[in-house]
């Protein structure tokens, strides 16, 4: 079950209900039909992204001369200040922008800001990248399938977001980011203890 282990992780950070109101802030101004477009391609982008660091992380990092031990710290490290303002109630900054985003009549803010950088920010490419070593053919299968099943849940919720956000009131929020923020640090200290081992051992 390493697929849906991979997955959870995924979707702790990326958030997706977390940056629902973001989302619906964006497309309220537009039409259901080119809302319901824009939803399709976030969900898109995020696995497009996604599959990207999946297939060539590794060589991205043999370009900058980076080991996979020193990037399991490096990511261990944003995981857990992004776990900690999660828990605390506060939006993370590895996670969102602090410049507030205008509505616009247009797709192109699937890709940015939607996709990137709040749904697949520096903790998802961080989770994506440290699982790229050891690749094998089934561990490739497996975590596309889970990116994939990422990108759907993304575009199911934002398809149906006027639904769920009267549904998720601010209490609700505020429980399922701080879940979030937990099950986040957890991911983050077992990074930093593979980093760490594999760095000295």
């Amino acid at each position: 079950m390493e697929w849906l282990s991979f997955f959870i992780n995924l979707f702790a950070l990326a958030n997706p209900f977390g940056v629902l109101p973001v989302f619906v802030s964006l497309t309220q101004n537009m039409d259901s039909n080119l809302r319901k477009r824009v939803s399709i391609l976030t969900g898109i982008s995020v696995v497009c992204i996604c599959l990207i660091f999946l297939l060539f992380g590794s060589y991205i990092l043999s370009f900058f001369g980076i080991t996979v031990y020193d990037f399991q710290i490096s990511g261990g490290i944003v995981l857990i200040l992004m776990g900690l303002q999660m828990i605390q109630g506060a939006d993370s900054p590895v996670h969102h922008d602090k410049d507030p985003v205008k509505p616009k009549q247009s797709t192109s803010i699937a890709v940015v800001p939607l996709s990137l950088p709040l749904l697949s920010g520096p903790g998802v490419i961080s989770a994506v990248v440290s699982n790229t070593n050891p690749m094998t053919i089934s561990k490739l299968f497996q975590f596309s399938g889970s990116i994939i099943m990422l990108g759907i849940v993304v575009t199911v919720i934002f398809y149906f977001c006027h639904h769920l956000h009267k549904i998720l009131t601010p209490s609700i929020m505020k429980v399922l980011v701080r879940v979030m923020g937990l099950i986040i640090m957890c991911i983050a200290t077992e990074l930093l203890v593979e980093g760490i081992k594999g760095a000295l051992f």
